[in-house]
């Protein structure tokens, strides 16, 4: 196959741009299209390839995926053992079984699913996992194990209707993609089905679908056409944009139009990308895609929790000049070795290493979960002190009941489990599933029955509009049917309803509506919040007594991971929130409260925080299990707090 610069260049504008991406380089604000370049590449070199044996009736299983062996195999585990033994000396247990399971799900290219499942893409906690990058590469031989094997079959029995097949595949893939982008967008983002379109996109081109130009004036108009899309993409999408989607038909298509066109005739564009500089990074766009990101991570992970500080720009230069550097030995001193050398041209060799290899890394990865994240590397004090990420409710199932059992009355219960009718219930978000361990200890001691219903992200306003409206309604409902119910104790994380944002060790927009709203805004937060706080009391009985727990502070840094670092390394910093920040942060939320009557506030800030700081721990107590959550031994510190919820009576 004739060889093609200008298509080495597009790799370099693709890793580049996902490089100054996540190095946090703002104003590339949308260069995770970079992966989608990638995509239309790919789809179109193997499909290349894969026409010329076949026309040539030399296509084998064997051999295709021998070469991706070779190619994609010894510069990725190369890599994961690396950050492997990195990640043993800088990650706390929790962290490294997580990073664990993806390790394991790296080697067998199923990452893209497990992230799915764990975080959002552009979401705060995604910059805490080292192989968060390696969705793409799963994504990538998720369609390599289908579209080989389709297209020989197609080749075989249906040779003419080879490029109308491609051509349907693309359209339904992209149809779905549009369709789930809007609806299941975390799904859309890291799916295979959701992605095929931009493989096939490149693979259409293989197969000659595009008529040839003969007027070069044209052809050169067409791949600056490709250029600006890509251009454009780049610079004005947002993480926020809805991606993939319609969107992603931009960068795709115009790398297909750069394809297509340097595939014509010599263009300016493809002139640019031939350019030596731009080919040699383009060469070992692989290597340095690969190595970037755990060099994001893992530093970062460090600075914050155990140097209080993020990463500063020279220092972000150079670590990814280190990655570029790495990135060159791995091209020169495994990747071309790997793939030209006789050694390897033997399956018999090549196979047993590439098994050896995936089963060492599954093991590896499903030890670190077993152990719970190898706390024995640790001094028995810091993993005691990590430990506390751990130190959860109990009772966290029951966010998984549903809208029905709401409704028909199949709640968790706690508290004293003994007594025949439920006195008191604890509705909330996951500040109430965090509080909860506090309340059943009160609870016990006081021998009332309680239920508890909760659900993340779901803020107890009757009349905000969000997903999980419907839940709030039936929450609210079952209780005020409940006549036995004679209070109700209401937790929330009432600074992200008052700010508008998540705060602490990664922050997020967390913007509401009500059905008065007309924009998405922390001021119309704070509207929202003065208007929805009341109707929730009104809609509660007049028969039931009301307790907000309120002024929770939110901590800058994962508290348990904080604490574990600094103690080990010994860097003496002070990982606590001052009572400047906390006041400022509880400012809004104590303005709503203030202007509501008859509800009894319990005031956590009061028993955490002093005039400079708000404290973390108490003796070894660790207080909170994260950034913001209080921990099971935390909840249970402030148990006295509940005292007048259950000593009070009608």
């Amino acid at each position: 196959m004739k060889y093609r610069a200008d298509i080495d260049g597009l790799r370099a504008i693709a890793v580049l741009s996902v490089v100054l991406f996540h190095a946090g380089l703002d104003v590339l604000s949308g260069g995770y299209i970079g992966v989608d370049i990638f995509f239309v590449i790919s789809g179109f070199l193997i499909a290349r390839i894969l026409h010329e044996e076949i026309k040539e009736n030399k296509f084998s299983i064997l051999n295709f995926y021998e070469r991706r062996f070779k190619r994609i195999f010894p510069a990725l585990f190369f890599m994961l053992l690396m950050t492997t033994m990195a990640s043993l000396f800088i990650l706390m247990p929790i962290d490294f079984k997580n990073y664990a399971q993806s390790l394991a799900a790296v080697a067998l290219f199923s990452s893209n699913i497990l992230f799915w499942k764990e975080s959002n893409y552009f979401g705060g906690a995604s910059e805490e996992k080292p192989l968060l990058h390696t969705w793409s590469l799963s994504v990538e031989e998720q369609y390599y194990l289908i579209f080989p094997v389709a297209l020989f079959f197609l080749a075989r029995y249906y040779p003419r209707y080879i490029r109308q097949v491609l051509a349907a595949c693309l359209v339904l893939s992209f149809a779905w993609s549009a369709y789930s982008t809007k609806i299941y967008t975390d799904a859309a983002f890291y799916f295979p089905f959701t992605r095929i379109w931009e493989f096939l996109i490149g693979a259409m081109l293989a197969f000659g679908i595009a008529p040839k130009i003969k007027s070069s004036i044209l052809n050169s108009a067409l791949a600056m056409i490709g250029l600006s899309l890509i251009i454009y993409s780049l610079f004005f999408f947002t993480p926020y944009t809805s991606f993939p989607g319609v969107a992603a038909l931009l960068p795709c298509l115009g790398t297909g139009l750069i394809i297509y066109s340097g595939g014509q005739g010599r263009t300016p564009v493809s002139a640019l990308l031939s350019l030596k500089p731009v080919v040699f990074v383009g060469l070992v766009s692989y290597s340095f895609y690969l190595w970037h990101w755990p060099l994001v991570v893992l530093p970062k992970y460090f600075a914050v929790s155990a140097l209080m500080r993020d990463i500063q720009p020279a220092e972000m230069i150079f670590l990814m000049s280190a990655a570029f550097a790495l990135a060159v030995l791995s091209w020169r001193f495994i990747e071309k070795p790997f793939r030209y050398s006789p050694l390897w041209s033997s399956r018999k060799i090549l196979f047993p290493v590439v098994a050896v290899a995936s089963v060492s890394m599954i093991s590896l990865g499903a030890f670190g979960h077993i152990t719970d994240g190898f706390p024995q590397r640790l001094p028995a004090d810091i993993a005691r002190i990590a430990k506390a990420g751990r130190d959860v409710n109990p009772l966290q199932h029951c966010e998984s009941k549903t809208v029905e059992e709401i409704r028909k009355g199949r709640v968790c219960e706690f508290g004293d489990l003994t007594v025949s009718e439920p006195s008191f219930a604890l509705i909330g978000d996951s500040f109430a599933d965090a509080l909860a361990p506090g309340v059943d200890e009160a609870a016990k001691k006081a021998g009332r029955k309680g239920v508890f219903i909760f659900k993340g992200g779901c803020f107890t306003l009757a009349g905000v509009l969000n997903a999980c409206a419907d839940l709030r309604d039936a929450g609210l409902e079952y209780i005020n049917k409940n006549k036995s119910i004679k209070s109700v104790i209401i937790a929330n994380r009432w600074t992200a309803v008052a700010n508008g944002d998540r705060f602490g060790s990664y922050t997020e927009k967390w913007y509401i509506q009500d059905s008065y709203s007309k924009e998405y805004s922390r001021e119309e937060n704070m509207r929202v919040f003065e208007r929805t706080l009341p109707k929730t009391l009104l809609a509660l009985s007049d028969k039931k007594d009301i307790y907000i727990i309120a002024y929770i502070p939110e901590q800058l840094l994962n508290i348990p991971r904080a604490l574990a670092l600094t103690n080990l390394y010994e860097t003496g910093r002070d990982v606590r929130i001052s009572r400047s920040v906390f006041d400022e942060r509880q400012k809004g939320v104590r303005q709503v409260l203030d202007a509501q009557k008859n509800i009894h506030i319990i005031d956590v800030g009061n028993i955490l925080c002093d005039q400079t700081h708000c404290r973390v721990a108490d003796g070894d107590k660790i207080l909170y299990a994260d950034d913001n959550h209080l921990s099971a031994t935390g909840a249970k510190y402030l148990s006295p707090l509940l005292t007048p919820v259950f000593s009070l009576s009608r």
